[in-house]
């Protein structure tokens, strides 16, 4: 459906400083490059929390024993391995009195927790009737990656399941940051928030590497994760209020979506140069530290300063703007800027969002749609099935991919609008992602997952950009950190639904159904998103946003 271009009403902050000149293209190019390493602390937890071979500790005159060879000698079969079963298989063992309950590795037929008791020395021990015990000590396999949680603190046999716990809690820190931050922008500041949240991040980002034990780390990555995703959701914010509305879906993907695909590269490169994974944090953390200095060199929001009676201050940016862009303001304009000062007191009143009808509606959609496309894309960002292959490579593969998509979605997005991009983009990743139980295991699944991927990336980028469009300026900051924190619920639960089993063992492919399932479901309840947000002014107040959320709606003719 093409979308009729209407020329709407001239914001009035836009009217003064242009849609967009070298002042507002500095700001978003400085705040953009934050969303680098965003993307690597989004991304990272797969690399260090990444699952490594382990075997129990080989006795000093094995030591020249290949572990391959070593496990198939110590290690008893697993209770109830057939060939062909890959599951997670479950052994009780009677000790002191004490009935104890032991997961394997996922695939293994042997029990790799236990080793037959007697002297290797003299013999191979019989599987039928030597008895074996718990490992005491054990050794792992650091050719590929080192120091990664998994071994650092222990995380196999009864504790093998703590990896992905440790990813869930640091997505429930997500979760908890983004309503933190719309708060705190929407009463604060746009460039407060960011600044403190950014210096959040590099303390506890560098704490992680530092953590004595697995639940203080997941702590650090919690807190570190609520900070990432915070000082992600005030850059969004503060580059839509300083963009005019024919350069808002340009600046959301060249200065939001294309530095976090960007990040998503780069992160393949850093854990191929840095595979020691206490280095890497330490190195993830610490980058944010240019940016933090940086911060308090750059102003507020202008449109946030009028928002909340601050004039004096706006004028004083705006008149920067001005001659950093080589316009010459006229005075009537600068004094219609006065009437902008509207609801003051409502700031960050999120529930506002839910007293009207037409805005409770978007919002409800809204919210739904960002728990769909966020769990299907961390969960195969996260989980997709490498196959034996390189997952490096399966890990990279998809964020090259993104770079035509982010350099061509605005140009798609500004000739056919946001619905249709956010629908259309829900549609293909629902679709593609179900075709995946038609194909066999291997590249197959592969390509279609990371079709699906891509478009559920793709429907993140407009959600962002849809998001803000719809909500009112003194409340944005929080309808954003909302419709984030529903994604944020939905990241937190793409870990467990990975780790879904059928009848015993665990099937690659059924947590990708579910992600295909609730994206589609997502892409019809979509169409009754309304207004299409392009070439229109952003609403400054609850009257203007529930206005346009009642007109008709083309796509279901009410």
């Amino acid at each position: 459906m093409t979308v009729k271009k209407l020329v709407p009403p001239p914001d009035p902050l836009i009217r003064i400083i242009g849609d967009v000149g070298r002042f507002q293209l500095t700001l978003f190019f400085i705040t953009g490059l934050s969303i680098v390493i965003h993307s690597w602390a989004m991304l990272a937890n797969k690399w260090i929390a990444y699952p490594v071979d382990f075997w129990c500790e080989k006795p000093e005159y094995l030591v020249e024993v290949e572990p391959k060879n070593w496990v198939d000698i110590y290690a008893p079969y697993a209770k109830g391995y057939t060939p062909t079963e890959r599951s997670t298989k479950l052994i009780d063992e009677m000790e002191n009195g004490i009935l104890e309950t032991i997961a394997l590795p996922i695939g293994d037929k042997y029990d790799r927790c236990r080793i037959f008791e007697m002297d290797y020395y003299i013999g191979r021990p019989n599987r039928t009737e030597n008895l074996a015990r718990k490992c005491m000590e054990f050794e792992y396999d650091s050719s590929a990656y080192q120091n990664t949680i998994t071994e650092r603190f222990g995380l196999i046999c009864e504790y093998q399941t703590y990896p992905r716990l440790g990813q869930s809690i640091f997505f429930a820190g997500t979760f908890f940051g983004v309503f933190t931050s719309g708060y705190l922008s929407d009463h604060f500041g746009r460039m407060k928030a960011y600044r403190l949240f950014l210096f959040l991040w590099v303390v506890f980002g560098i704490a992680g590497a530092f953590a004595p034990d697995f639940w203080s780390w997941s702590l650090f990555r919690f807190i570190c994760g609520g900070a990432s995703i915070a000082f992600n959701t005030c850059q969004t914010v503060y580059c839509v209020e300083l963009a005019g509305f024919r350069w808002r879906s340009y600046t959301n993907s060249f200065f939001r979506a294309f530095p976090f695909a960007l990040g998503h590269v780069t992160l393949g490169l850093l854990v191929y140069l840095i595979p020691n994974m206490v280095h890497l944090e330490i190195f993830i953390g610490c980058s944010g530290i240019p940016f933090l200095i940086i911060s308090f060199f750059l102003p507020e929001s202008p449109k946030w300063l009028l928002v909340n009676g601050r004039y004096d201050e706006a004028i004083t940016i705006i008149e920067r703007a001005c001659k950093v862009n080589g316009i010459v303001p006229k005075q009537e304009d600068l004094d219609a800027l006065k009437e902008i000062h509207d609801e003051t007191g409502d700031t960050g009143k999120t529930w506002l969002l839910f007293k009207h009808p037409g805005i409770r509606r978007n919002m409800i959609i809204m919210n739904y749609c960002w728990f769909c496309f966020s769990m299907a894309y961390f969960g195969l960002i996260y989980n997709t099935p490498a196959f034996d292959l390189d997952p490096i490579l399966v890990f990279v593969i998809p964020a090259i991919l993104d770079f035509p998509v982010v350099l061509s979605y605005p140009f798609f997005e500004n000739s056919f609008g946001r619905k249709a991009m956010l629908t259309g983009s829900l549609l293909v990743a629902g679709f593609f992602l179900l075709m995946t139980i038609t194909v066999p295991a291997g590249w197959p699944v592969i390509i279609l997952s990371t079709i699906g991927l891509k478009a559920a990336g793709t429907a993140f980028d407009g959600g962002y950009c849809f998001t803000r469009e719809l909500a009112p300026t003194f409340l944005r900051g929080s309808a954003l950190s909302l419709v984030s924190g529903s994604a944020r619920l939905g990241s937190v639960l793409s870990p467990l639904v990975a780790s879904i089993h059928i009848d015993g063992s665990l099937n690659v492919i059924l947590p990708v159904l579910i992600y295909g399932g609730l994206t589609m479901i997502a892409a019809i309840t979509s169409v009754w998103l309304w207004p299409e947000t392009l070439n229109t002014t952003l609403p400054d107040n609850l009257e203007e946003a529930e206005t346009q959320a009642n007109t008709r709606n083309r796509w279901t003719y009410c």
